[in-house]
């Protein structure tokens, strides 16, 4: 019994867990992790590997994507919104035991409460747009339209509130 994931979702949540990679492997520090989970959480999509895959369940999957030849190949980040540069490419190798480990690592992040990855998403996106009043988009990160439904303007450019990401 899993549920179907969107094409979407499963990109949100590899763009987290290939942070979780570039930290491990020494690419990029604490702080880019945490924007990664920070920015796909306030676009109301999944951050997390859902509860009902397991490790084993996701490298088996990885053999058959078209970015694993000898050993899966990734673009992983330096920091937020730039590529670590491996030579003249973008791309670097990893060995399936750091995908495991980065894997490990978002799932020892998961809420223990998140029932399904839709629920969870439409979850966030309620909280976020509830607490925006609150706090008045008082801190800002300058995406434009990330999330239509928790966004403040200014200047015309629309602005999602962070503080209020749960």
């Amino acid at each position: 019994g899993r549920e179907p994931m969107l094409h979407g979702e499963a990109v949100a949540i590899g763009m987290v867990v290939s942070a979780e990679v570039a930290f491990l492997m020494g690419l990029c520090d604490e702080q880019c992790v945490r924007e990664h989970y920070e920015f796909v959480k306030a676009t109301g999509l999944p951050a997390f590997v859902p509860a009902s895959m397991t490790v084993e369940d996701i490298l088996y999957k990885m053999s058959f994507d078209k970015h694993h030849v000898k050993k899966p190949t990734m673009g992983l980040p330096a920091r937020m919104g730039t590529f670590a540069k491996n030579g003249d490419s973008f791309s670097f190798e990893v060995n399936e035991e750091t995908i495991a480990e980065a894997l490990q690592a978002n799932m020892s992040k998961r809420p223990e409460t998140v029932p399904t990855i839709r629920a969870a998403a439409n979850a966030d996106a309620a909280a976020i747009a509830a607490a925006c009043d609150a706090c008045a988009g008082q801190r800002m990160m300058s995406v434009d339209k990330l999330a239509p439904w928790a966004t403040r303007s200014r200047g015309g450019v629309q602005y999602p509130c962070l503080c209020c990401a749960p």
